[in-house]
């Protein structure tokens, strides 16, 4: 026979039960708080620190100075320590034109630079057709010295400070030629640019060729526009150039593979806490012979373009070896206009393998000798070895 409990029993284990709760919780409570005072202390050490080095400059430095530019140091400072290369504090001043450099439109002198890892020399990777860079004789490999006559430790975000600006307005520029003693100096007037990221054209053969120069906002567009355009000209197989393609954003890569796959994981990215999104693709594709050109110079969004369509069987990749970048970053703004350039992803091919430091390995590794890289914006379709290369491997597919 079954013992029934007592109202006075169930009264006293619904109390136990209540303290026990009200004891869990309490701990909880009492270790978070722990926790936190613990933090507070720390950055309380930190920020008196520095408010120790703020008082002091105020009470002893006998030069003239800016609060405002000593505290954008002090942030630049701190993100550079992370020793991300990819990672920057950006003034107001240089948000607005990074966030002008997205959307693929802004005023310039109509040329990309960018930083090379093994280097650190500021590079051109890109010159705008028409642009007053391309008039002024500037190409594609040069070295950017000297702005305005001086001599300054170059970075992306003071390329895009010191070139951008209203239309109409000058800029002195100093630039080398690749591997030579050379040098050019000449004022540029700036222009308003309106970036075509994409072109295209038909090469003999019935072979497509889309030329790529970033991925960022509004490419996606401009991708399936040119692709298109091929595909109703009579293009039998694509070839895409990434050469010298500074990446961009995820929502102009992800609909351009999108085009190319079958339904699939496209893209996948991971947060600190190792939380994250797979991507998928649809099931239309086209199925055409394609390739993809890479070199050094193909960096984040567009060597993770021709990983994706090598590990699928979709593209040989013909070139050399890409820079090798894992990270995606967030344009963090912050209240008075400045803002957080920041890594806060990985991202992973389908396959979970991690681009950094290795990059895309080419099917078909084919050199450009230091003379031909030199005047490479130059060259013809004929003397292009890497072009050539990929040409000869979408011919032979094509049924």
């Amino acid at each position: 026979m079954k013992k029934k409990l007592s109202w006075g029993d169930a009264l006293m284990l619904m109390l136990l039960a209540a303290v026990t709760a009200g004891s869990i919780a309490f701990l909880m409570s009492y270790q978070n708080f722990n926790s936190r005072l613990a933090n507070l202390k720390i950055k309380e050490t930190q920020y008196a620190k520095f408010d120790q080095v703020i008082e002091n400059v105020r009470q002893h430095f006998v030069g003239d100075y800016d609060d405002k530019a000593l505290m954008d140091g002090a942030m630049k400072g701190y993100i550079d320590a992370l020793g991300d290369k990819w990672s920057h504090y950006l003034t107001p001043e240089e948000n607005a034109l990074v966030q002008e450099d997205f959307k693929n439109q802004y005023a310039g002198v109509g040329m990309k630079a960018s930083l090379e890892p093994k280097t650190n020399i500021m590079i051109v990777t890109d010159v705008y057709v028409g642009s007053p860079a391309e008039k002024a004789g500037i190409r594609k490999l040069d070295e950017i010295l000297k702005i305005n006559g001086k001599s300054i430790a170059l970075d992306n975000e003071e390329i895009v400070n010191e070139m951008r600006g209203k239309a109409g307005t000058t800029v002195e520029l100093e630039w080398k030629r690749a591997d030579s003693k050379q040098t050019f100096k000449a004022k540029l007037v700036r222009e308003n640019v309106t970036v075509q990221a994409v072109k295209s054209e038909m090469l003999g053969g019935s072979v497509g060729l889309v030329t790529i120069s970033n991925f960022d906002d509004g490419v996606d567009k401009q991708f399936k526009k040119e692709v298109n355009s091929l595909i109703k000209s009579g293009a039998k197989a694509l070839i895409f150039d990434v050469r010298f393609n500074s990446g961009g954003s995820t929502s102009s890569m992800i609909p351009a593979l999108d085009m190319l796959l079958p339904k699939v994981k496209v893209f996948s990215m991971r947060d600190k806490s190792g939380q994250g999104q797979d991507y998928m693709s649809d099931a239309s594709e086209i199925k055409l012979p394609m390739a993809v050109i890479v070199n050094q110079y193909s960096i984040s969004a567009a060597e993770y373009f021709a990983a994706v369509l090598q590990e699928y069987g979709k593209a040989d990749i013909v070139g050399t070896k890409t820079t090798g970048k894992c990270y995606a970053q967030e344009l963090i703004n912050l209240p008075d206009g400045s803002g957080i350039y920041l890594s806060t992803k990985k991202f992973l091919t389908p396959k979970g393998v991690n681009l950094a430091e290795t990059g895309v390995t080419p099917d078909y590794k084919i050199d450009i000798s230091d003379e031909e890289m030199e005047r490479f914006s130059m060259l013809t379709k004929a003397q292009d070895v890497q072009l050539q290369k990929a040409y000869s491997v979408v011919v032979s597919k094509i049924s």
